[in-house]
């Protein structure tokens, strides 16, 4: 993100001063290399100028990319109530599990006059909805809108899923899947709302529609797994398990990724670049002395 980048950004609080520019253009560069950890040094050597509120947003990203979200959700609180930070705030707080904060945070922001952007909304909703705040999650998507984006569309039937109204989320599904760029996720949800339905042939094409687009969704893998396992044919059956063979090694993966998450924080800033850097690159973890 460059410094002028930046400038609109920040230019968007009505009665804000701006930052010192010098200030700016160096946390612009460094954002710019993806160096969050030296985002966060460069404001806190500057002292006073370093808690600028129009630079609390930026504070905020940068814990978020090295994964302190209590930090971010701090650092957010001094912000301006701009639509987009309450946005980041009610998901981050549903993150955290502060579900009472994240709540207020829900009404501050739908009680704002700015308007968040389609993308933020849907974003905030999925967030909420994951975290169980699906009461939450509708109040931020509001009504059905006529044209609304596919990723919109999509997000609503996934609340039908969660109240299992299967049969309720199928035209939904069709309707997101249809749109000129579905949303990454329509063909695995609509075979996972079919394959509850007991309609195993239909759901087995979207299910592999899905795992052709995202190889690394496990989820889709195992649920087509688990239908082509049950399959007569001999060679359905085995690629049903391997497909759930498969998962169980992600389910190994994400469990030894909450342990390294579960650990960052216990050492310094050095210590969360490497552990970063292991779950970033499958590696092992460094034996215990």
């Amino acid at each position: 993100m460059t410094a002028f980048a930046l400038t609109l950004l920040l230019g968007g609080t009505p009665g804000l001063a701006q930052p010192d520019a010098r200030l700016l253009a160096e946390v612009g560069r460094r954002l710019a290399d993806g160096d969050f950890a030296a985002v966060l040094a460069v404001l806190d050597a500057a002292g006073p100028d370093g808690s600028h509120p129009a630079l609390l947003r930026l504070r905020a990203e940068a814990y978020v990319a090295l994964l302190d979200y209590p930090a971010a959700a701090a650092a957010l609180e001094g912000a301006p109530a701009t639509p987009d930070n309450l946005a980041l705030r009610a998901r981050l707080l549903a993150i955290l599990s502060r579900d009472d904060e994240a709540r207020a945070a829900v009404s501050e922001l739908l009680e704002h006059d700015g308007p968040l952007s389609g993308a933020a909304r849907v974003e905030l909703a999925a967030q909420l909805r994951e975290s169980g705040l699906a009461p939450e999650s509708r109040r931020v998507l509001g009504p059905p809108a006529p044209g609304e984006p596919a990723a919109a569309v999509l997000e609503r039937a996934r609340l039908r899923i969660e109240e299992d109204d299967y049969e309720g989320a199928l035209p939904l599904l069709e309707a997101a899947l249809e749109d000129r760029r579905p949303p990454s996720g329509a063909a695995g949800e609509l075979g996972r709302a079919l394959a509850l339905l007991g309609r195993r042939a239909e759901a087995i094409p979207w299910l592999r529609r899905s795992v052709a687009e995202s190889p690394q969704d496990a989820a889709a893998r195992f649920r087509l797994g688990q239908l082509l396992a049950q399959d007569p044919d001999p060679a359905l059956a085995d690629e049903g398990q391997r497909l759930l063979s498969g998962y169980e090694d992600s389910r190994l993966r994400e469990r030894r990724r909450d342990l390294l998450l579960a650990t960052l924080g216990e050492g310094g800033r050095d210590e969360w670049a490497e552990l970063l850097g292991l779950l970033l690159d499958g590696g092992d973890l460094p034996e215990a002395a």
